[in-house]
């Protein structure tokens, strides 16, 4: 479970709080394997704290699949591919419909371990997002490098 509150400092009547429920489900692809396969869902809503915002929360459900492989000590790829409906619970001041969007990413990565408790990643993303209102349909790539140190 997951609970939020979205706030925007100087638009206060788009802030809304956002409680989302899901599961998810991991195994790897045999005994001796070192491929991790997984999958999820989740459902939930964003709430407008304006009640006059209503076009501003949404109810959402959505879902994800994805996987690592291990190659070997020192390198992992990883993937995965998630589908997210959005269903807006007012008019659009500006275009008069329920908006709607549908948003789908996929992700591709490796993770190289240069020496214990050390991670460099490096991520591409890809994100399309349809929806009928127009200034909200767009296509992203995003490209990332990471470096993390752990500390347990």
């Amino acid at each position: 479970f997951q609970c939020g509150r979205l706030i925007y400092p100087e638009r206060t009547s788009r802030d809304a709080n956002r409680y989302v429920l899901g599961g998810a489900y991991a195994t790897p692809l045999g005994s001796e394997s070192t491929t991790v396969l997984y999958a999820g869902a989740y459902a939930g809503s964003e709430q407008a704290r304006d009640s006059s915002a209503t076009y501003i929360g949404n109810t959402l459900f959505g879902g994800r699949l994805g996987g690592e492989m291990k190659l070997n000590d020192e390198y992992t790829l990883l993937a995965s591919l998630s589908l997210e409906s959005r269903k807006y619970g007012g008019d659009d001041p500006l275009f008069l419909v329920k908006r709607n969007d549908t948003q789908a990413d996929l992700k591709v990565g490796i993770n190289y371990m240069p020496a214990q408790k050390w991670t460099i990643g490096a991520n591409l993303a890809y994100t399309s997002n349809d929806s009928n209102v127009v200034i909200n349909k767009y296509e992203r790539t995003l490209f990332s490098i990471s470096v993390r140190r752990d500390f347990n």
